[in-house]
């Protein structure tokens, strides 16, 4: 899937007052939700979800990209080792629209921008958290960088506007009690997250399975995360 996405960074400034949120140092007004998940991401089977940055877009958004906003305000939101996702938005509905990440061998990003028919998600008033299940990420594209010491590559890497690198598949599965339990563990605070799973088309879905998101699978034993503060990372990268 070979999409361009013209990328003009937006941070959205929200009128109301903010009101602390159900994460410490995560607060949101009554246009806002916290967006609750867990993601796993590889790359030609290695696994690199520390490596990975997400940025989400509102639907129907043609020139404004809404960036997943903490307290840093960061560009995209940097996944860390055990891949906890816990982001504010503004309430609307939206699409995973891009990834970013530095595969091993690589000395630059490799980009990925997807379709905004190839997956929703919908946030609206009433719950001020939501869930969007556990998220596995499989990239598959060149072991070694294309533009490695060119630099034109250079250049083109830096804008990284219209890069497309590889393919990319999905695979989204409801895991809701161990994940909002390893929330609620990192976090020291009790959440109830609206289950609103991701919902993916099946060109973007892994190919030997079933198209539909959601399926229930095994329940894998609690990571131990990291505390708040220690590997989390939600800064631009």
């Amino acid at each position: 899937m070979k999409t361009f996405l013209g990328w003009i960074p937006v941070l959205a400034v929200l009128a109301g007052c903010a009101t602390p949120g159900p994460i410490p140092g995560i607060r949101h007004s009554s246009r806002e939700a916290i967006v609750l998940g867990r993601v796993t991401v590889t790359y030609n089977g290695a696994t690199v979800t520390a490596r990975t940055s997400l940025v989400f877009q509102k639907r129907n958004a043609r020139m404004a990209q809404y960036q997943p906003t903490g307290p840093a305000l960061p560009t995209a939101y940097a996944l860390d080792a055990a891949g906890l996702l816990a982001v504010r938005l503004p309430l609307g509905e939206y699409y995973l629209s891009r990834l970013r990440c530095r595969p091993p061998q690589w000395s630059h990003e490799a980009n990925f921008n997807l379709a905004p028919d190839s997956n929703v998600f919908r946030l609206e008033p009433g719950h001020g958290t939501y869930y969007l299940g556990d998220i596995n990420i499989r990239w598959t594209g060149p072991e070694k960088d294309p533009n490695a010491g060119s630099v034109l590559g250079l250049i083109e890497k830096a804008m990284a506007d219209s890069q497309q690198t590889g393919t990319v598949c999905l695979r989204v599965e409801d895991r809701y009690a161990r994940d909002v339990a390893a929330a609620e563990k990192r976090y020291g605070v009790s959440l109830a997250p609206e289950n609103v799973l991701l919902e993916i088309s099946d060109e973007l879905a892994f190919p030997e399975e079933a198209a539909a998101p959601g399926q229930p699978g095994e329940e894998a034993p609690d990571d131990d995360l990291p505390p708040p503060g220690g590997e989390t990372q939600t800064g631009s990268r």
